[in-house]
């Protein structure tokens, strides 16, 4: 188990490390190199930055913060909501994975190896020789990009008040452009429903959003208002 954050007598505090046999790893690689590229070619949808050719997060963030100093410049505010999925490689429905994967056109043959790559698996916890209990794990990609393709409908709620939304792998950001004479608590009352709507998507689609991570912000030279905000490793002051 790799410790994570928090106290470190907590075991949720940690995550798995999963040692995969190597024979697993290349028939990976194999089924990926075709799957990864078809999956690329728009069924990540179009606001997701992770694994796309070309775009990094360096650019998305790059991207964001030209778009709020033009939106500022020009008479605005920006209003934001991130948020991020808990446990997004740790916590999938297969079943639903696998719909999304045929929705998007994805043939038999992937689907099967998919089905049969994520059926549960027989595990220990090893900590300093000492091995607990097997136990089974289940409904986990094991950090197979092919789960993004289950968060891509996310923008659709996301966007619903009027916010742009973008997504770096399991992370979601909504910013928004508010008149800056609009209060900013009729601002932040948007963002929040932007919020729920997104919570009412993660409960149909059975993933839930990391509560520490999540943030309301006001952004602008005079009128920011929240706490300094982390954007993929970035901290940004809202002022």
């Amino acid at each position: 188990p790799l410790y994570k954050r928090g106290s470190a007598f907590i075991p949720g505090n940690y995550r798995g490390i999963h040692l995969t046999p190597i024979l697993a790893k290349l028939a990976e690689r194999v089924i990926g190199r075709q799957l990864v590229t078809f999956l690329q070619s728009g069924k990540f949808g179009s606001h997701q930055w992770a694994f796309t050719p070309g775009m990094s997060a360096r650019d998305l963030v790059t991207a964001l913060m030209m778009s709020w100093i033009l939106a500022i410049c020009s008479g605005y505010k920006i209003g934001g909501y991130l948020g991020d999925i808990t446990g997004a490689f740790h916590r999938v429905f297969k079943d639903y994975l696998l719909a999304k994967l045929c929705s998007a056109g994805v043939g038999d043959q992937f689907l099967n190896f998919l089905l049969s790559y994520l059926q549960p698996r027989r595990a220990v916890v090893v900590v300093e020789g000492v091995a607990s209990d097997e136990f089974e794990i289940a409904n986990q990609v094991f950090q197979f990009s092919t789960s993004l393709s289950l968060f891509s409908d996310v923008t659709q709620p996301a966007a619903s008040t009027g916010g742009e939304p973008s997504i770096f792998a399991d992370d979601l950001s909504v910013f928004q452009k508010f008149d800056r004479k609009k209060e900013n608590n009729e601002c932040l009352r948007t963002m929040h429903v932007c919020r729920a709507r997104v919570h009412n998507w993660g409960r149909s689609n059975r993933v839930a959003f990391d509560p520490v991570k999540e943030h309301s912000i006001i952004i602008h030279s005079s009128q920011g208002e929240g706490d300094p905000f982390k954007l993929l490793g970035l901290l940004v002051d809202c002022k």
